[in-house]
């Protein structure tokens, strides 16, 4: 599978799919690229139909360290709760039907900076050190109802990748082959499924 992405805003990930299963995941950055910007997103739903709706009430102290600055991503209800509460904590009270929403905090950290999240649907406390490339989730049951904390460069410049790969193919069945690309605005783009039989 070859592709190309260029994008509007910079892109945070790239999940190349077979069916539902994420065979691989793409970001146009490493690890040595990160910063002390922190992203923690809840996303999901109840289950598919009416009344899918999650309530998301928590809070994310992030002790040891200060809050340079605060971005919120998919905030669109501003009747909802999504603030900064003193030097280290963001407070929200939010909601998901299958979409996610979240925050950016740009932090002075400490080297034992902790992160310290609670909300309805549960908790997740370890070192900031510990919070790297790949997604720490909290999982909250449901239809995929989580809560990811992962780090990001400090600024990241990329809008384009190009990248080429190796795909096992299911031997019976057909094969739906999609993407899904994520930017760090909080916006999505899925491609058609390429339906390829082994």
């Amino acid at each position: 599978l070859r592709l190309a992405v260029s994008s509007h805003s910079p892109i945070e990930r790239i999940e190349v799919r077979n069916a539902s299963q994420v065979v691989e995941v793409l970001r146009p950055y490493n690890s040595s690229e990160l910063g002390n910007r922190v992203r923690v997103i809840w996303s999901g739903a109840e289950y598919r139909g009416r009344g899918r709706q999650t309530n998301w009430v928590g809070r994310a102290r992030f002790a040891g360290c200060k809050i340079l600055g605060m971005e919120k991503i998919n905030a669109w209800n501003h009747e909802r709760l999504l603030a900064q509460n003193g030097s280290d904590t963001i407070e929200w009270n939010a909601m998901t039907t299958g979409n996610f929403g979240g925050f950016d905090v740009w932090l002075d950290e400490s080297a034992d900076g902790m992160l310290d999240l609670s909300s309805n649907h549960g908790s997740l406390k370890m070192p900031l050190t510990d919070v790297g490339l790949e997604d720490t989730v909290l999982d909250a049951g449901g239809l995929q109802r989580q809560i990811r904390v992962f780090r990001l460069p400090q600024v990241n410049p990329h809008r384009d990748i190009e990248h080429s790969m190796q795909i096992d193919l299911n031997q019976t069945g057909d094969n739906p082959l999609w993407i899904c690309v994520t930017t760090e605005d909080g916006f999505q783009a899925w491609s058609s499924p390429i339906f390829v039989y082994a």
